[in-house]
């Protein structure tokens, strides 16, 4: 801390003044014809402009030309009154001398990283002399850790808020001095793959607007693709210092040096970073294209996606989407993914009838409330982000209500709500583009309107990126990735977990198959599994159905085509690939308007979600997913006891018969074009009602009428998947680690053999 400056007693000293040959400062009152002497000393912090001793008759006034010195403030005077560099007394009627005191204005009470306030202790004017509340404020993220009153230590406590309030005689005696620092931070560090990070601070506790230095050293054959600090990127550098401004969280990422980098070109916008390469990958190595979120501007315009060609004739991807990384000998010398913004024009404002609306944070912004481009008849409109200055927010009630003549409407990140038949009644609109910044969707914004397709932008957060209905996306990923023959199942949440996709790799007729297990949980209906893969399926894969026996999984019309009450839920996939229903091609495996119902209630629940900080992270996360899609090794065997022994026989349930025309009808198109097809039964927990003799005849019976209906083979029996108690972790059909491994091998048993002799 700087060393504390001893406060002056500045006073003009009082100069000795002959009155009738007595020593005075200030002599009785005489009559009008007597001359009175003024004097007002030279002193410490101040300087006289004229003569210091003025001679006046009664009754007149005496002006100092007074100049306080820079770092000084005027205190008090015994008689007269300061004024902007004048000393003014009026009306004399007595010889005086005036003892004018001023100060070092900077150390009456200073503080270091906060303010000071200063005020009369009854709440009145501020008086030389008398008490005063001198309240220190730290900063935002400091705390007033010392404090001094006349340069010694000074025992205080803070207020809730973090202020210090200290009473002293506001004189010129008076000094206090606070001192703030920076409230602690924890920066902690994380242990990447390929290298090491060091960091580096000043001081052994890390504070609020302390330096931190980061360090890379990569391993060898790897390189430092980017620093991570806080959320935020650093690229094309190996050290990085940084204020610290709260926890944060440092890490890097190091990839091999012949992976490819991934080159966003701002294509004719403003950008608000140099650094344009944001990612490495390796070939087929799925990762999250860069979303709009305010880096990328160009006035008049909105991003809405990115294509490998400049012009707009490439592969379109939406803002935020996961791809693959295509094969690097795909690119040029340069080894580089080179993707570039293409844009949208907005419409002119003039358009537009725009009124005043509240947005979801309290800022004034603009509603559209009406549509009219004086009969152009124009096919696409794009809202425009702003309008005299403010955002535009919403699409009002019947903005668009009729219009026959739009067949695409683009939104931008700033719109938030679009109200009732706002887009309703028109009969030509095929295409909407939205934001995930989206928090607000009537649902009867497309009343009358037969939308095509809806495309989803990411601009905001993710928050939905690593829950358990993630893995849809992942594993469609692998399948349309795959380069070599597969081997896909199908299932319920049994193999939800996906089984031990390495141990196919041991066996000499299954080897050379890419394994995928496409089950995912029990609430997704098998319909759209099933026409999520179809289009990447091949002569010679080989597709197995494990289907379980609920009717929910795909006996129904409901099962088959995914449309129940958790469908808001499911449009969390947006997160994990932004556009899905275009990237992914889901729309034909569904009625879009069970999507267009549902998204109200999604957006409403997202933003909600957004608010109040949620993160979800259901188990499993796509971060336990291994190169196969599977989720396995970390399930614990079953407790004896610990699962029930009368519930009601999964198989056989002759109800499950009831939905083969459907199975037959889906396999028949596969089946025609080469694609091997057959049906596994799922794992299933040994229970004592499943030995009762009763249901040993109905599963022989079920075994021979499911032969008899499937258009294609059946490999082995119920028995056949039926395990013991400690093969599973919770309910009938959950497979511990051990009980995966288990079924794994009576699966690949099945399969092996039938390759084999020719069955499949």
């Amino acid at each position: 801390m700087r060393n504390i400056k001893r406060h002056l007693n500045i006073f003009a000293a009082a100069g000795l003044l002959l009155c009738g040959g007595a020593l005075f400062s200030a002599c009785g009152k005489a009559s009008d014809d007597v001359y009175f002497t003024v004097m007002l000393p030279e002193g410490v912090g101040y300087s006289l402009n004229g003569d210091a001793v003025v001679n006046v008759r009664a009754g007149d006034r005496v002006v100092f030309d007074v100049e306080i010195n820079d770092g000084y403030e005027f205190v008090n005077s015994n008689a007269g009154r300061y004024d902007d560099g004048k000393l003014i007394l009026d009306n004399v009627r007595y010889s005086v001398t005036v003892d004018l005191a001023v100060r070092l204005s900077t150390d009456i009470a200073d503080i270091v990283n906060g303010t000071v306030t200063v005020s009369s202790a009854d709440d009145g004017e501020l008086r030389y002399g008398q008490p005063a509340v001198f309240e220190f404020m730290p900063n935002a993220n400091y705390v007033i850790e010392e404090l001094y009153v006349g340069g010694k230590p000074y025992d205080f406590s803070r207020e809730a808020d973090g202020s210090v309030t200290v009473t002293q005689v506001y004189d010129e005696f008076v000094s206090l001095y606070a001192v703030c620092y920076g409230r602690e931070c924890a920066v902690t560090s994380g242990e990447p793959d390929g290298g090491t990070v060091t960091v580096t601070a000043e001081n052994d506790t890390v504070r609020y607007g302390d330096t931190v230095k980061v360090s890379c050293a990569p391993d060898d054959a790897y390189k430092t693709a980017y620093i991570e600090v806080g959320g935020e990127y650093v690229y094309d550098t190996e050290e990085y210092s940084f204020t610290v401004q709260g926890d944060t969280f440092i890490t890097a990422r190091f990839v091999s040096e012949d992976w490819s980098a991934v080159v966003y070109d701002y294509n004719g916008a403003d950008v608000s970073h140099t650094a344009m390469t944001v990612d490495y990958a390796a070939d087929g190595e799925f990762f999250y294209l860069q979303n709009d979120n305010g880096a990328w501007t160009r006035d008049g315009y909105t991003l809405e996606s990115w294509n490998t060609e400049a012009d707009g004739s490439g592969e379109r991807h939406a803002l935020g989407a996961m791809i693959a990384m295509p094969d690097r000998d795909s690119f040029g010398a340069d080894k580089e993914l080179k993707l570039y913004a293409q844009y949208k024009k907005h419409t002119p404002s003039e358009y537009f009838e725009f009124e005043e609306c509240t947005s979801h944070d309290g800022s004034i912004g603009y509603e559209i409330v009406s549509y009219s481009d004086g009969g152009k008849n124009m096919s696409e409109v794009v809202i425009p982000d702003s309008y005299n200055g403010k955002k535009v927010v919403a699409i009002g009630n019947d903005a668009f209500n009729g219009n026959a003549h739009i067949k695409s409407i683009v939104t931008t990140a700033a719109l938030e709500k679009i109200g009732a038949r706002a887009l309703g009644n028109m009969s030509e609109l095929t295409d909407l583009y939205l934001f995930d910044s989206i928090r607000s969707f009537s649902d009867t914004a497309l009343v009358g309107t037969d939308l095509n397709k809806l495309h989803m932008n990411s601009a905001t957060k993710r928050i939905y990126d690593k829950i358990l209905e993630s893995n849809m996306v992942d594993k469609q990923m692998l399948v349309k990735t795959s380069e070599r023959q597969k081997i896909i199942t199908y299932s319920g949440c049994s193999i939800a977990k996906g089984m031990c996709s390495e141990m196919f790799y041991d066996d000499e007729m299954l080897k050379d198959y890419d394994v995928i297990h496409m089950g995912v949980h029990a609430r997704f209906g098998s319909g759209m599994f099933l026409k999520m893969t179809d289009k990447y399926l091949n002569a010679g894969d080989i597709v197995v159905l494990a289907f379980e026996n609920y009717d929910h999984l795909w006996l129904t019309d409901e099962g088959m085509e995914l449309v129940n009450e958790e469908q808001p839920w499911r449009l969390r996939h947006f997160e994990s690939n932004y556009d899905i229903y275009e990237e992914y091609e889901l729309a034909e495996s569904k009625d879009i308007n069970d999507i267009l119902s549902a998204l109200p209630v999604y957006v409403a629940a997202r933003a909600s979600d957004l608010d109040n900080g949620r993160v979800y992270n259901t188990w499993p996360r796509r971060d336990m997913m291994n190169e196969h899609g599977d989720y396995t090794y970390f399930r614990a065997n079953a407790e004896e006891g610990s699962l029930v022994e009368d519930v009601e026989t999964l198989y056989p349930s002759m109800n499950f018969l009831n939905g083969v025309d459907k199975i037959n009808a889906w396999a028949r198109p596969l089946m025609e074009r080469g694609v091997r097809v057959c049906f596994i039964f799922p794992p299933v927990y040994r229970y004592k009602a499943y030995d009762d003799e009763a249901n040993a005849t109905l599963r022989r019976e079920f075994l021979a009428e499911l032969n008899s209906r499937l258009e294609f083979p059946v490999l082995g029996s119920i028995d056949d998947a039926a395990m013991p108690y400690y093969c599973f972790n919770d309910w009938i059909n959950h497979p511990s680690t051990d009980g995966t491994k288990e079924y794994t091998s009576r699966f690949i048993k099945l399969l092996s053999a039938a390759v084999s002799d020719g069955t499949v």
